[in-house]
């Protein structure tokens, strides 16, 4: 597959910023995850003549009420909100989208978004959303958007996708207006030790190398025997989350043949009293780490470790770093990581609704697909895992990125292939 860039621009707000909202505070917790980018790739079979107009209209309204992501990073505590817009790229591609999408190459996911960099530093001047629309021969579509976490994390990406596509889909009155105070529920810290950030946490752990993306398709009947086989007088209904996690985190620390750390992703918007809304901007994630080691032995006891990392995350741990003890919660997940001789973060988009609520006219997007840069030994790298819904059903697409000796042995590992198969086609 060939993709080649049409055009660039920036998308405006339709309407002016207010010059006391020109700068905008990040929070603490973005403070903590700033560094990061991250995209995703929603591929459309059908579409409508004029989708690039309608998509560059509708976003234009959307940006004025999520304002910052139409602005530049200011530095790394604030966004310049200066209304100069997200950029987008069309793009046009040399094949139908049935070509790819019956046997796709996870390889060539990286074209049909903009230019990837998930570790760097946020630059100065560099926007905070990016956008492309690839057009395949056949009238489909891929919509790559990049993200910087400085912004968003998932599920308030979630709500910027809905409310663009109600916007696109004339359905505004259905809109939720998105919720701007985490720089006062979690305020700043000039003072925060830049070795506390996520990225100096997370940097000691990257490595050069050649990175396999293996794609794992858990589908609803196969989860459920899972959950039957996971199940334990500790955890008697685990969930999805926790059964994929953990049958994946024994194949990997085989495959290690080591002890090996996770790092869980944990949305707390739900887990503070009151709980914040979803349409809450920013960052509203914490890291649950745990480490897990052969004697560990059975995917349940795996499972129990997990829900007893995550369940230490509740009200009163959000209170906890609401009140800027944050570098003592860092301290913690440093000696529990340290336990482990590999690390692995998990990150879970299920339930973000991306699916049921990405229409822009023209149906809900056919596959999702994360999109990360596995094309050059040297980009440095680490052990993730991205859960994301299926199309269909209750199941769970794994996106597991390891080295290339270590995904060999995991796609041969015969209990996970119980419950998953390997790339099969979004079709």
């Amino acid at each position: 597959m060939e993709v080649q860039i049409i055009s660039k621009e920036c998308i405006k707000p339709c309407s002016s910023t207010p010059s006391h909202l020109k700068t905008f505070n990040i929070s603490l917790l973005d403070q903590f995850l700033s560094p990061i980018f991250y995209c995703i790739a929603l591929f459309y079979p059908n579409s409508i003549s004029q989708s690039s107009l309608l998509l560059k209209h509708s976003l234009s309204k959307t940006l004025t009420q999520f304002y910052p992501l139409a602005g530049k990073i200011k530095d790394h505590l604030s966004i310049d909100c200066n209304d100069e817009g997200a950029l987008y790229i069309e793009a046009k591609s040399n094949i139908p989208l049935s070509s790819y999408l019956t046997q796709p190459d996870l390889t060539l996911l990286p074209k049909l978004v903009p230019d990837l960099s998930p570790f760097l530093e946020n630059p100065t001047g560099a926007f905070l959303l990016r956008i492309q629309q690839t057009t395949f021969t056949c009238g489909a579509l891929a919509l790559g958007l990049s993200v910087s976490h400085m912004a968003l994390d998932g599920t308030a990406f979630a709500s910027f996708i809905k409310a663009w596509a109600l916007t696109a889909s004339s359905s505004a009155k259905q809109l939720t207006n998105p919720n701007l105070d985490a720089p006062i529920t979690f305020p700043q810290r000039d003072s925060f030790p830049k070795e506390a950030v996520f990225s100096a946490l997370w940097s000691p752990y990257l490595k050069k190398g050649k990175v396999i993306a293996t794609r794992l398709m858990f589908v609803a009947s196969a989860l459920d025997k899972l959950k039957a086989d996971a199940a334990s007088s500790t955890v008697e209904k685990p969930s999805r989350v926790e059964v994929v996690s953990a049958v994946i985190c024994k194949s990997v620390m085989a495959a290690f043949n080591a002890p090996i750390s996770i790092i869980h992703l944990v949305n707390v918007r739900g887990k503070a009293t009151p709980p914040f809304p979803d349409c809450s901007l920013g960052n509203f994630v914490w890291l649950a780490p745990v480490t897990f080691r052969e004697k560990d032995g059975e995917v349940s006891n795996f499972v129990g470790k997990i829900r007893n990392a995550v369940r230490k995350i509740d009200s009163d741990f959000v209170k906890k770093i609401g009140c800027l003890k944050v570098f003592e919660e860092v301290k913690v997940i440093e000696s529990e990581v340290s336990e482990g001789k590999e690390v692995m973060l998990f990150t879970s988009w299920l339930n973000f609704g991306v699916y049921k609520n990405s229409d822009f006219g023209w149906g809900n997007p056919i596959w999702i697909a994360p999109c990360n840069r596995i094309d050059s030994e040297e980009i440095e790298f680490n052990n993730v895992c991205i859960l994301n819904d299926t199309k269909i059903g209750n199941g769970v697409e794994a996106w597991v990125y390891l080295p290339q000796d270590v995904a060999v042995v995991v796609e041969k590992d015969a209990q996970l292939l119980q419950y998953a198969s390997i790339n099969p086609t979004p079709l």
